[in-house]
Protein backbone atom coordinates (compact mmCIF):
# COMPACT_ATOMS: atom_id res chain seq x y z
CA UNK A 1 0.00 0.00 0.00
CA UNK A 2 1.54 3.75 -0.75
CA UNK A 3 1.59 6.24 1.23
CA UNK A 4 -0.86 7.91 -0.61
CA UNK A 5 -3.47 4.77 -0.67
CA UNK A 6 -2.92 5.08 3.36
CA UNK A 7 -3.31 9.30 2.71
CA UNK A 8 -6.62 8.94 1.13
CA UNK A 9 -8.11 6.17 3.06
CA UNK A 10 -7.69 8.06 6.71
CA UNK A 11 -8.65 11.18 5.24
CA UNK A 12 -12.05 8.91 4.02
CA UNK A 13 -12.60 7.38 7.10
CA UNK A 14 -12.01 11.01 9.37
CA UNK A 15 -14.70 12.14 7.20
CA UNK A 16 -16.98 9.48 7.62
CA UNK A 17 -16.42 9.40 11.02
CA UNK A 18 -17.26 13.16 11.09
CA UNK A 19 -20.60 12.74 8.90
CA UNK A 20 -21.54 10.36 11.46
CA UNK A 21 -21.31 12.95 14.08
CA UNK A 22 -22.71 15.51 12.38
CA UNK A 23 -25.89 13.44 11.18
CA UNK A 24 -25.86 12.28 15.14
CA UNK A 25 -25.51 16.60 16.39
CA UNK A 26 -28.29 17.34 13.86
CA UNK A 27 -31.20 15.13 14.66
CA UNK A 28 -30.20 15.69 18.57
CA UNK A 29 -30.46 20.06 18.09
CA UNK A 30 -33.72 19.24 15.59
CA UNK A 31 -35.20 17.18 18.44
CA UNK A 32 -34.47 19.55 21.22
CA UNK A 33 -34.60 23.16 19.28
CA UNK A 34 -37.94 23.95 21.20
CA UNK A 35 -36.32 23.48 24.35
CA UNK A 36 -34.05 25.44 23.15
CA UNK A 37 -35.31 28.37 21.84
CA UNK A 38 -35.45 29.76 25.22
CA UNK A 39 -32.12 29.48 25.87
CA UNK A 40 -30.70 31.83 23.29
CA UNK A 41 -26.95 31.14 24.86
CA UNK A 42 -27.14 27.31 25.20
CA UNK A 43 -28.94 27.58 21.26
CA UNK A 44 -26.31 29.65 20.06
CA UNK A 45 -23.52 27.40 20.84
CA UNK A 46 -25.29 24.24 19.21
CA UNK A 47 -25.26 26.85 16.44
CA UNK A 48 -22.09 27.56 16.30
CA UNK A 49 -20.79 23.77 16.82
CA UNK A 50 -22.85 22.64 14.01
CA UNK A 51 -20.99 25.50 11.62
CA UNK A 52 -17.95 24.01 13.13
CA UNK A 53 -18.96 20.33 11.94
CA UNK A 54 -20.13 21.65 8.37
CA UNK A 55 -16.61 23.09 8.07
CA UNK A 56 -14.87 20.47 8.72
CA UNK A 57 -16.75 18.17 6.55
CA UNK A 58 -15.82 20.59 3.80
CA UNK A 59 -12.65 20.83 4.42
CA UNK A 60 -12.44 16.84 4.58
CA UNK A 61 -14.32 16.23 1.69
CA UNK A 62 -12.25 18.33 -0.20
CA UNK A 63 -8.64 17.24 1.04
CA UNK A 64 -9.63 13.76 0.25
CA UNK A 65 -10.64 15.02 -3.24
CA UNK A 66 -7.67 16.93 -3.92
CA UNK A 67 -5.03 14.09 -2.43
CA UNK A 68 -6.91 10.98 -4.91
CA UNK A 69 -7.02 13.16 -7.53
CA UNK A 70 -4.20 15.26 -7.72
CA UNK A 71 -1.79 13.13 -5.61
CA UNK A 72 0.75 13.27 -2.71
Amino acid sequence: MTVQRLIVFTLAGAFYFVLLIYVASELYYNHTYWRLILKKKRRHRWESLLWFERIVLVTLGLSVILVSYFGF
